[in-house]
């Protein structure tokens, strides 16, 4: 009779395990792994010291084996609660790759089946059920909602918790297609709401598909027209039947209503994740993340305890962290010439190394094509990781908006290229990223999406890659000193060692050479980038006012939820006490405030708020009460603030790329109110104190733009700049640049003043007698900012640091004209038409 080995010596069993090292040591060993990392022994021993907790955080580094813990762990759970425990990855690749790697080592799991019941060893606490987020947060969840059958869980693990809140929040997003009647009805609808904030001329470009904006309706129109929007989407067929709509039709007062020329979307302030019962009420929690400094996205996705992410399980061990040689080719001798460097660098190898870009659009994966494929669907996408996996095809292909989700270990791929700073994808996100720009948070949503990139090339101990940092975006973003601290430690470690390494290769040749002491595992290479990597690996905490932000923007939105509406304000208005918030996110938690106080009826409350979110971040609603004038008290040194500009730089060349990009509303066509924009920071550039006072209450007798030179002098300044190249300044016109200056000198009674018109053609009819007034034409308009450019151009090259930069920078201004006395040399006389 055969022996079987699956009831063999059955009767003499203890009950199994539940201590997760335990459980381990009981598994088949393969060749791969015959222990567990340092770094993954750690947090088991120290999560089952805690297990008894709800909430639990686990950090470890990317291709550290935080998959392998998160099955370890919701087995032990399983084995010591004998309940049901989910196992959730963000997408089906990613289960894939779980249920495989926990059938290599003997672990229970099953597969969600879409269309079919819950399995029943699953039910039985006998094995760990993997799906996706979207499996169990949607309208017809097989795990209940209120109203319906819940299933008790005794715990779900969260993995790549750090990237779930784009995930979730489209859970709990209606997005409403151009093509529907709906769309229709509520451009109709709201067709006069935006009046109120100024917005009329890009709505109506929205709705005529001229514009590519996202505006979001003002919450107080929305608030006064709910029953007709749950009337206009509860009668339309498609959507009443959505998932999203289960979610959303008793909430919509909770919720943003976002207007683009393609779509409407309604989306949640934040997702209601207590919707989903046994997720909500489950007893363990088990969030797995990447090392990053700051948890206040997966505080925002999921209304994690904030303790528990401020006491997250993390491991000091370098253990799991991979090689990579992060070069950036931009600050080597190749100057602008380095994309010239990787194209012939991507040619010469393609077909030889596995190569793979990342890009943030599918145009900007097209233009690496030839030499590079580029797959577009989800089944291109995964046949090209499966023939770079099994070594048929070595690339390149240019993937776009894949930072996530796919794992490209050993050789199949060598060469990481990420070309360009992420960007938003969906609605919410895209206003997000607006509203916010500048802000810690859009600026850790980056970094997490660039260390995610990084990330798929190397996933282990044993790894390693070259990947290559390119586009003017990208570069000069992690060029910020504020930003590289957002990355782990070990990625900002690892691009410090990139960067001391990039600037010493001269030519194309060397290029060549430092990668292939990577690629060819060159002995000194690798104990030089292992101590170095010891060397600056630096812990970094969570700081307080990081994990606050998030927290309050939860514990405000769960209160709110439950009607205590003054408490919410409360809560909200503690928090804005602090100091350390920056101004976009200072007014995001004004509007917050007002949003709630205009929900609860006071309205007098409500506006107050929304004047003080609009001026703290002028990218949010236009409170409709009139709004005071602020008068500039403090105007800076200009030399200190052009040090302080360039010191927040970890290369200083990177300031040219930050000033382009902020100059081109002025060289390219533009609306007016983003060409006031780009003035406003061209004398920042400068150096200057500047305003745009028109933007708030002064009746219209303000000027577009107040540039303060100094505390007793400034320029008063109408901007023109959509008139004809051809067409004068009229009389009225000159009289309104002359209403601006009674305006100024009731406000600054002390100062000096120039009167200038910005107008193209810097002339004026004979009618409008411009007596005094000075022009900033097309032309002193390009040399001004040619000037500024080439100035940082050359303060960018200076080897210099402290006083001695300071007196370079002064003597370089000074050299261009462009200290406060010699500026006004760029400006003309009008000339008679």
């Amino acid at each position: 009779m055969p022996i079987d080995f699956k009831t063999f010596g059955a009767s003499k069993a203890e009950p199994p395990p539940s201590d997760p090292i335990e459980i381990f040591r009981r598994l088949p060993k393969s060749e791969n792994l015959i222990d567990l990392h340092v770094s993954q022994a750690e947090v088991l021993e120290e999560w089952n010291k805690k297990r008894g907790a709800k909430d639990t955080v686990i950090k470890l580094h990317t291709g550290g084996g935080k998959t392998l813990v998160g099955l370890l762990i919701g087995t032990s759970i399983m084995r010591h609660s004998g309940e049901p425990v989910v196992y959730l990855c963000p997408n089906r690749q990613l289960v894939d790759q779980t249920i495989a790697l926990a059938n290599s080592y003997g672990l229970d799991v099953c597969a969600y089946v879409k269309g079919k019941p819950l399995p029943g060893p699953f039910f039985d606490g006998k094995s760990l059920l993997v799906c996706t987020y979207h499996a169990v947060f949607h309208g017809a969840s097989k795990f209940g909602t209120p109203g319906r059958p819940i299933v008790t869980l005794g715990g779900v693990i969260c993995d790549d918790a750090h990237s779930a809140f784009s995930i979730l929040r489209d859970q709990f997003t209606l997005s409403i297609d151009r093509s529907s009647r709906a769309y229709e009805r509520l451009i109709s609808l709201f067709a006069s709401s935006f009046s109120e904030v100024g917005m009329v001329g890009t709505f109506e470009g929205i709705a005529q598909r001229a514009e590519r904006s996202i505006i979001e309706v003002p919450y107080w129109s929305w608030f006064t027209k709910l029953e007709e929007v749950r009337n206009i989407l509860g009668t339309t067929g498609d959507i009443s039947e959505s998932l999203e709509w289960q979610f959303l039709r008793d909430n919509l007062q909770y919720c943003h209503a976002l207007f683009s020329g393609n779509a409407i979307s309604i989306t949640s302030v934040l997702p209601f994740v207590d919707l989903i019962p046994s997720f909500d009420k489950c007893r363990n929690r088990v969030f797995m993340s990447a090392t990053f400094p700051d948890d206040g996205s997966s505080i925002l996705a999921f209304d994690i305890d904030r303790t528990a992410a401020e006491t997250a399980i993390t491991s000091s061990s370098l253990a799991g962290i991979s090689e990579r040689m992060i070069l950036i080719p931009a600050v080597t001798g190749a100057g602008e010439k380095s994309h010239t460097w990787v194209r012939s660098a991507l040619k010469a190898i393609a077909g030889k190394v596995a190569t793979c870009i990342l890009t943030p659009s599918g145009t900007q994966a097209d233009s690496w094509c030839p030499p590079a494929s580029h797959p577009v669907s989800a089944e291109g996408v995964q046949d090209a990781v499966k023939f770079l996996t099994d070594g048929s095809d070595k690339g390149p292909y240019a993937f776009a908006q894949r930072y996530e989700g796919i794992d490209l270990s050993g050789n199949a791929c060598r060469i990481l290229i990420i070309d360009g700073t992420p960007t938003a994808m969906s609605a919410y996100d895209t206003y997000r990223a607006v509203v916010l720009n500048g802000s810690r948070s859009i600026d850790l949503w980056v970094a997490q999406k660039i260390e995610q990139g990084a990330g798929r090339a190397s996933r282990g101990p044993s790894d390693y890659s070259v990947v290559l940092l390119v586009g003017d975006s990208l570069v000069h973003w992690i060029s910020r000193q504020r930003n590289l601290q957002l990355m782990t430690s070990a990625t900002r470690a690892q691009i410090e060692i990139g960067q001391e390494v990039s600037r010493h290769i001269e030519s194309y040749k060397d290029f060549g050479d430092v990668m292939n002491k990577c690629l060819g595992r060159d002995r000194d290479w690798r104990r030089f980038a292992a101590e170095q990597l010891a060397d600056r690996m630096k812990s970094t905490e969570a700081e307080e006012s990081d994990l606050s932000d998030a927290s309050t923007e939860r514990k405000a939105l769960r209160i709110w939820r439950d009607g205590f509406h003054e408490k919410a304000i409360t809560t909200i208005v503690r928090h804005l006490e602090k100091k350390s918030l920056d101004d976009a996110t200072r007014g995001w938690f004004f509007q917050l405030a007002a949003r709630i106080a205009s929900h609860w009826g006071a309205t007098e409350k409500s506006e107050e708020f929304q004047k003080s979110a609009y001026l703290s971040n002028r990218l949010l609603l236009k409170p409709r009460a009139p709004l005071p004038y602020a008068p500039i008290t403090i105007v800076d040194d200009q030399i200190e603030k052009v040090f302080g500009r360039l010191k927040s730089f970890a290369f200083r060349r990177a300031v040219l790329q930050e000033f382009d990009d902020a100059m081109q509303p002025l060289v390219n066509a533009a609306s007016s109110n983003q060409m006031d924009a780009a003035m406003e920071k061209l004398a920042d550039f400068i150096g200057l104190k500047a305003q745009r006072p028109d933007n708030t209450s002064t009746n219209g007798k303000g000027p577009d733009l107040l540039w303060f030179l100094s505390n007793l002098d400034a320029w008063v300044i109408e901007s023109k700049s959509k008139k004809l190249a051809q067409n004068a300044l009229t009389k009225e016109e000159h009289g309104q640049l002359l209403v601006a200056g009674v305006w100024f000198d009731s406000m600054y009674p002390k100062h000096q003043k120039l009167l200038v018109s910005m107008i193209p053609s810097g002339k004026c009819t004979d009618s409008s007698q411009a007596v005094g007034v000075l022009s900033l034409d097309t032309t002193a308009l390009s040399n001004l900012v040619t000037a500024v450019r080439a100035a940082y151009d050359e303060i960018s090259h200076a080897v210099l640091e402290g006083e001695q930069l300071k007196q370079r920078i002064a003597q370089v201004w000074e050299k261009y004209k462009l200290t406060a006395e010699k500026l006004s040399t760029h400006l003309k006389p009008l000339q008679k038409n």
